[in-house]
């Protein structure tokens, strides 16, 4: 689990991935990309990464839609938080744009904020035959898994419950992000 603190937008995000994929899955560890202000992962197949910021304060956070039929042609998800990442756009004026391109990739579930403006957006390409809406993302806790944000499930809302839980034990002070991430990876 990797965890994000947005600061004075009222966000933390904290990320667990589980690949259900058969393809297999380098990612180069998180570091600064040589020629650019991205910092995250990335993937060593297509370049692409799934959860990286900026210095100018801009954070994307992908997870894929588990599907049956993937199309093999499909641009890679990993390319929309780089392409983010490197836009001037804001999260909302990016998420609108996509949306005329967001058919040429397999399920995704996006969330782009940018620190600076105190804004989030939330958009998906998924299911297939319904319009794609994008979503303001209000200050608070929320959980994306491999489907719509905060959607109901079982270890989705174990997870939440837990590090609200995990929080409310500190208050305003100081939080060990990495012992509560260490106590939710092993409950989750």
């Amino acid at each position: 689990m990797q965890s994000l603190d947005l600061g004075r937008t009222g966000h933390t995000l904290g990320v667990r991935c589980f690949h259900g994929s058969p393809r297999i899955w380098l990612t180069m560890p998180v570091a600064w990309w040589d020629g650019c202000d991205i910092l995250g992962g990335r993937d060593a197949a297509a370049g692409g990464t799934w959860l990286a910021c900026s210095r100018a304060g801009r954070v994307a956070f992908l997870t894929n839609v588990l599907e049956l039929h993937a199309l093999p042609e499909a641009k890679s998800r990993g390319e929309l938080p780089v392409l983010f990442l490197e836009s001037p756009k804001s999260p909302k004026e990016f998420a609108e744009a996509l949306v005329q391109e967001a058919h040429q990739y397999n399920g995704f579930n996006l969330l782009l904020a940018n620190v600076s403006s105190r804004s989030m957006v939330y958009i998906s390409n998924r299911p297939k035959d319904e319009p794609i809406v994008i979503q303001e993302v209000s200050p608070g806790i929320h959980v994306l898994s491999n489907a719509k944000l905060d959607s109901p499930w079982p270890k989705a809302k174990r997870l939440e419950q837990n590090f609200k839980e995990e929080l409310d034990k500190y208050g305003e002070g100081e939080i060990p992000a990495e012992e509560i991430l260490d106590k939710l990876m092993r409950d989750s």
